[in-house]
């Protein structure tokens, strides 16, 4: 399964390095990565993102003049050619099994829409990650339209689903229903959760 990961940049600078290897170290090796430079006017950032497409063909460069954080997170998820997205910060750091995990609760409950959690760190702090272990055994929450408890099952989980784009996991052709610029986070969010099949909420902390 094709993961599309997408960041939006601008004017990262040097940080921007650990986001990029944090992708590149995934054990899912299935994925593309697209960075959105929103018009980044510093040299370290168009120079980083050059260096690291040319030595992976996964990785895609598209440059446009600034539009905001909305409008480079649609340009990425309208360029996507993987079957789901996930849309991640310029400054975060994935865990190195975040979309094989993904990965692995789609190919188990065939979900549409995935929610995790993270951990918080500041920019200096060096980044760990303790392996996830037996994927099975970490306890997520599964909720199914097709079952007759799904509006209870739904509304049990609302508060372990946060309305962070860098939090959920989305079938690529549900995320491009509803494109940010028009919509907002809360409300895609929202919709994701009312339109998806099948979704999970993850305690897992993947960013």
């Amino acid at each position: 399964m094709k993961v599309s990961v997408i960041v939006p940049v601008y004017n990262t600078g040097r940080i921007l390095s650990r986001t990029l290897d944090s992708v590149l170290a995934q054990t899912h090796r299935e994925w593309e990565l697209i960075c959105v430079d929103d018009g980044s006017e510093d040299a370290l950032t168009h120079s980083l993102l050059d260096r690291y497409a040319a030595v992976d063909a996964r990785i895609r460069i598209v440059r446009q003049d600034n539009q905001g954080l909305y409008a480079a997170c649609d340009r990425g998820e309208q360029l996507a050619t993987g079957e789901y997205t996930y849309i991640m910060g310029h400054d975060d750091v994935l865990h190195p099994q975040a979309l094989e995990y993904c990965a692995w609760m789609v190919g188990r409950h065939a979900v549409d829409f995935i929610s995790f959690r993270w951990n918080t760190t500041s920019i200096s702090e060096e980044v760990c990650f303790s392996p996830l272990g037996d994927f099975a055994a970490i306890d997520s929450r599964l909720v199914d339209r097709a079952s007759p408890t799904w509006s209870s099952d739904l509304a049990g989980v609302l508060g372990a689903v946060h309305n962070d784009a860098w939090s959920q996991f989305v079938r690529a052709d549900l995320a491009r229903r509803f494109p940010a610029v028009r919509f907002g986070q809360l409300y895609r969010t929202v919709a994701f959760l009312l339109e998806s099949s099948r979704l999970v909420a993850s305690p897992a902390r993947l960013y």
